[in-house]
């Protein structure tokens, strides 16, 4: 999940996910990765603090890029279209040059899992499902 706080109340109904943008560094970023539209908001819609659902896709990608592994590599960036507040105002975009830096991150301390595998016996060839993405 993301949590986000605003200094206000704000329309979680009006909330686009596209406009997030994790980065790994402040500056000069080498990594970086927009969520897409199937991490969705979860819980209350008007409040101060908005929490984002990461999809599956969302979530297995951010974990093999080199990006918010700790506080020190994790900062975000949103454009105007991000949310509303409840008098339907835009919120004031960040960009690089002004990144928010996370106030926490939460390491991944599910292990993965073995789903399933298929053996080609014509090539020899093991193929490995695994329950998220893997960095191999």
């Amino acid at each position: 999940t993301l949590n986000l706080t605003f200094n206000e109340t704000v329309d979680g109904g009006t909330l686009y996910t596209p406009s997030i943008t994790l980065l790994n560094a402040a500056v000069n970023s080498t990594s970086n990765y927009t969520l897409t539209l199937t991490s969705i908001l979860s819980g209350a819609t008007l409040s101060s603090v908005l929490t984002i659902q990461l999809s599956a896709a969302d979530a297995g990608l951010i974990k093999v890029l080199p990006l918010c592994l700790n506080v020190t590599n994790c900062f975000l960036i949103y454009d105007t279209g991000l949310v509303l507040d409840t008098l339907h105002t835009s919120v004031i975009a960040r960009s690089v040059n002004n990144s928010l830096q996370a106030q926490a991150v939460y390491p991944d301390t599910v292990p993965p899992v073995l789903v399933s595998f298929n053996f080609n016996r014509q090539n020899g060839i093991i193929t490995l499902s695994f329950s998220e993405p893997m960095n191999i």
